[in-house]
């Protein structure tokens, strides 16, 4: 029986994987009347089955850079319900976009367990402004831009003059009202959440009247934080009402309220002294009494169905708070015929990971040595923990940081728009907290998914494949003549070199490519063709990986105040002097771990040709030593066949290979320069690629990969191409000698530490050191970490350099 080799369970195993990853997207194909028929819940679990979710935080050594120096970032992946390292995806993809969704900086990110890290180095000729750095998997682009993970960051430009936005006319404030549960119902009362937010994104403090349409007042506002608040309020049919309200030392505005119903349902939900909450349910009196479903989801894990049938236009549900998720839960009420009424989210403040930073000293000298402790404890119990740490001068330049990794996993990646200051949420303390939460809630709506997606028959279609094994390169294959998709046709890929990769894959219905490159670091070309000596009609495309679709959040617009261009020239002087005198220091990487097995594993022979005696054309070397190997000219066209190991030749051509790159055409083959030929390898069994079988391989390498005894057929098609991102090495002096501290070689770093990799051990433990510079002044150490629970922590402790 033909022998199985290693790398056709490799290129194979994606294949398999995906196919049991989209068995319930099948199942759901084939009973959709039945599907329909189907409960809330049933639809919900089916919907969430065939569609996992991911989520990305990306930890930045701070937020306000200088054109010149290096961004870092740590990725944290998880799942979308639990909140746990996910090892789903291994690349993810990170771009700085401009305000005009100009991507400035991208990179492919490899990932392993969940995690994975990398840097951008702001080139001088990058403009002042503020730049939208986001991250997403291949996977996540199936559900949209919403989803993907953002984060504003600033960039200032010392050598150019900043260039200058249009500011958009229109009025200073966004006023927002959100009647509880989505309605305005004449005669029903409803809590209704306001929103005021500035031109800065930031909100503001405001007061408010509500006025119907004879000028009489029926309500009065007053916000609490980050311009949120909540009032209460009739409407009554037939009445127009507005609000008027006070923001700052503005001058009144008026702002028209949400459309009121004639008939319909409200929403009101309140926490009870008995540890529950109270959700109820109240209609006009128009509307006849019905049975009434509450769906509770945390995150999209179902909590609760229950069923009540209404009395008096009014239902009443109690859920207790332990029966919930921690972070926030959704709740939504159902008609008797599973039709969505109205919807409320609700805040359980969750556990943290507890992180405790421990400098030796709070105050230092310039170049001094600074150790620091981290301890990571859940509960009291030490337990292991991902973690990645800054320390960087906390200057007036810095702003104080958006979001942390505790913030965005149970909280801000659930809910749409830009969340002001969401740490504030996760330190608990008194009423006021308790409001500023629930104003929250009233105000952001839902993002993880939609109502009509879960119900609707079809299971939605998901267009984008997870990449657990690698980077994917995906293409189209078209017919030159006609323009259409070419079905079945194969198709090979190649990144030469000493150490290449070689692909292949088969083109589905729609053309579709799909190269799967595990190992693929740094740039370097990929040379995508065809059998030419079969196929030569055929247009081919490579894709870009990096997603199109763009978030509607705007950023807000850049500018520096006045006072602090002498900092900012103390800033630029500094990373000036540190390129000067460190130059190589941003272009040190790691060295890749991957796996530099050729993909058909050990070959049966390897032929070293510099052993033998050089002859001037390879079809003698074929006939006088490489008996693996056969030269043969039936009807006067020449053909290359491989000896199997019992001893008889196959009969069909095997797959040979240059640096790599495949040829098709014997005849070309034998006319490639034999004294470039550094190594030649022979597979003498069938191999096995994904769903082709090549009868032996033969690869020949050149001295430097480069294909120099040959020239490429002038259909193949050759694409700068970047793999997943080398690992830049932080660049950190030490001066552990007196020599060393007194080297006149000037040290103005400002970031003094990064480590995406500063996990603690099985003992909760951690003990990492780091030098000053010549920077006086105060710095923050920064660490955030996520435990394999899904529980999640952050911590500032400040030091000081004199």
């Amino acid at each position: 029986m033909t022998e199985l080799k290693i790398g056709m369970e490799k290129n194979n195993r994606i294949l398999k994987s995906l196919h049991r990853f989209f068995a319930t997207l099948c199942l759901l194909a084939g009973s959709h009347s039945l599907f329909a028929q189907q409960p809330v819940g049933v639809r919900f679990s089916a919907y969430n089955q065939a569609g996992i979710q991911e989520k990305i935080f990306a930890h930045t050594d701070k937020q306000t850079y200088l054109a010149g120096e290096i961004l870092w970032f740590k990725l944290y992946a998880v799942d979308g319900v639990l909140n746990q390292p996910l090892d789903l995806s291994k690349v993810a993809y990170v771009e700085m976009l401009d305000r005009n969704n100009v991507s400035v900086l991208k990179g492919k990110i490899g990932m392993r367990k969940g995690s994975g890290s990398g840097s951008f180095f702001l080139p001088l000729a990058l403009p002042s402004g503020n730049y939208r750095l986001r991250a997403y998997t291949n996977w996540m682009k199936n559900f949209g831009p919403s989803l993907y993970f953002e984060k504003k960051i600033t960039v200032i430009n010392t050598l150019k003059a900043p260039t200058t936005v249009a500011l958009k006319t229109g009025v200073n404030y966004d006023i927002q009202f959100f009647p509880e549960g989505g309605n305005l119902v004449s005669g029903v009362q409803s809590r209704v959440g306001f929103r005021v937010v500035g031109r800065d994104g930031k909100g503001k403090s405001c007061t408010g009247v509500i006025l119907d349409q004879l000028g009489q007042q029926v309500a009065h506002f007053q916000s609490l934080k980050f311009g949120l608040g909540q009032f209460y309020f009739t409407p009554q049919a037939n009445v127009q009402y507005h609000a008027e309200i006070k923001v700052d030392n503005d001058s009144t505005i008026k702002a028209p309220l949400p459309a009121i119903r004639d008939h319909g349902y409200t929403l009101t939900l309140k926490d009870t002294l008995q540890d529950q909450v109270s959700v109820q349910v109240t209609a006009d009196e128009g509307t006849a009494d019905e049975a009434i479903t509450l769906f509770v989801n945390t995150r999209q894990a179902q909590k609760m169905v229950v069923t009540e049938h209404s009395t008096g236009h009014r239902a009443v549900f109690m859920v207790s708070r332990a029966a919930l998720g921690e972070g926030i839960s959704h709740f939504t009420i159902f008609d008797g015929a599973d039709r969505p009424l109205c919807e409320r989210l609700y805040f359980k403040l969750p556990e943290k990971l507890n992180l405790q930073v421990s400098a030796d000293k709070s105050e230092y000298n310039q170049r001094e040595k600074i150790t620091v402790n981290l301890s990571s404890q859940l509960q009291g119990i030490a337990v292991p923990a991902d973690l990645s740490v800054s320390v960087f001068l906390a200057d007036s330049l810095q702003e104080e940081e958006g979001g942390d990794l505790l913030s965005y996993l149970w909280l801000s990646s659930d809910l749409s728009g830009q969340i002001e200051s969401p740490s504030y949420y996760f330190n608990a303390g008194g009423p006021e907290w308790k409001e500023a939460v629930d104003n929250l809630m009233l105000t952001q709506g839902w993002r993880r998914f939609k109502w009509d997606d879960v119900l609707q028959a079809n299971p939605v279609h998901r267009s984008f494949v997870p990449e657990y094994e690698g980077h994917l390169v995906n293409g189209r294959l078209t017919d030159k003549r006609t323009g259409q998709p070419a079905e079945d046709i194969p198709a090979f890929l190649s990144v030469r070199g000493t150490h290449f990769q070689f692909k292949s894959t088969t083109s589905d219905k729609q053309g579709h490519l799909l190269f799967n490159l595990p190992d693929f670091y740094g740039g370097d070309e990929i040379i995508v063709q065809t059998n030419t000596v079969k196929d030569t009609s055929y247009r081919i495309e490579i894709f870009s990986p990096f997603s199109d679709q763009y978030s509607k959040d705007s950023l807000p617009v850049f500018s520096v105040p006045d006072h602090l261009q002498s900092l900012l020239l103390s800033h630029s002087i500094s990373a000036q002097v540190q390129n000067a005198f460190f130059p190589d220091s941003a272009r040190r990487f790691f060295s890749p771990v991957s796996d530099t097995t050729l993909f058909y594993g050990i070959p049966s022979r390897r032929y070293n040709l510099d052993d033998y005696t050089r002859f001037t054309s390879l079809e003698e070397i074929f006939r006088e030593y490489i008996e693996e190997v056969a030269v043969r000219r039936p009807e006067g066209k020449s053909r290359i066949l491989v000896l199997r190991a019992d001893r008889n030749y196959f009969t069909e051509e095997p797959l040979i290979l240059l640096d790599g790159v495949p040829y098709f055409n014997a005849d070309t083959v034998l006319h490639f320069d034999p004294l470039k030929i550094k190594r030649l390898e022979v597979m003498d069994r069938m191999y096995y690629m994904g769903y082709r079988v090549e009868p032996g391989v033969v690869s020949m390498t050149t001295y430097n990969g480069d294909l120099s005894a040959s020239t490429l057929d002038p259909n193949a098609i050759i694409l700068e191409y970047e793999g997943m991102q080398l690992e830049r090495e932080f660049f950190s002096p030490v001066y552990e000698t007196g020599k060393q501290v007194k080297s006149r070689i000037p040290d103005m770093r400002t970031t003094l530490y990064w480590s995406p990799d500063a996990g603690t051990d099985e003992a909760g433990k951690k003990l990492i050191s780091f030098f000053s510079s010549d920077q006086p002044g105060n710095y923050w150490i920064v660490v955030e970490g996520l435990g394999a629970s899904g529980t999640a922590g952050s911590r500032i402790v400040p030091i000081h350099v004199k």
